[in-house]
């Protein structure tokens, strides 16, 4: 009897590492943070009805691969502690000061994602002209952009 329940409960411990497992590799649900931002940001092939000039459309291409790479950098630190964060809550008794570390981490990533987006979106606008940003801002693209409901 002592043997059945020993395999029912190894089996089931077993069962519920595998689940919280997949949770791990699926990644953090969108929504609760800025990683998805950068896929929210201006594409220049959006932005026709401006009528860039060459200068322009080329400084706004360089200064968009420049916030990529960045954004990426830190959401991938951001998805390593979320990982991280995630296998400490997996213990039995996980240490407090371990989760608070990590959740300070996170914490200070995601905001550190914000910065960057803020930057970029400031310096995009500082490359058009006062009309073109007239333009841009009575369509409305940079707050809607930006600010869609997930």
């Amino acid at each position: 009897m002592v043997m059945l329940r020993l395999r029912v409960g190894s089996l089931g411990l077993s069962a519920l590492f595998l689940l919280c497992s997949a949770f791990v590799l699926t990644g953090h649900p969108s929504g609760e943070d800025d990683s998805k931002a950068h896929e929210k940001e201006v594409s220049i092939s959006d932005l026709t009805h401006l009528k860039l000039n060459s200068d322009q459309a080329e400084k706004i291409g360089g200064l968009k691969e420049d916030f990529e790479q960045e954004f990426e950098r830190v959401r991938g630190q951001a998805f390593k502690m979320r990982t991280e964060l995630k296998l400490l809550w997996m213990q039995p008794h996980p240490d407090r000061q371990q989760v608070m570390e990590k959740e300070r981490a996170i914490h200070d990533l995601n905001w550190q994602m914000k910065e960057i987006s803020v930057d970029y979106r400031l310096s995009f606008r500082n490359i058009l002209t006062p009309e073109q940003l007239a333009e841009y801002l009575k369509r409305g693209e940079d707050y809607h952009r930006n600010h869609r409901k997930e």
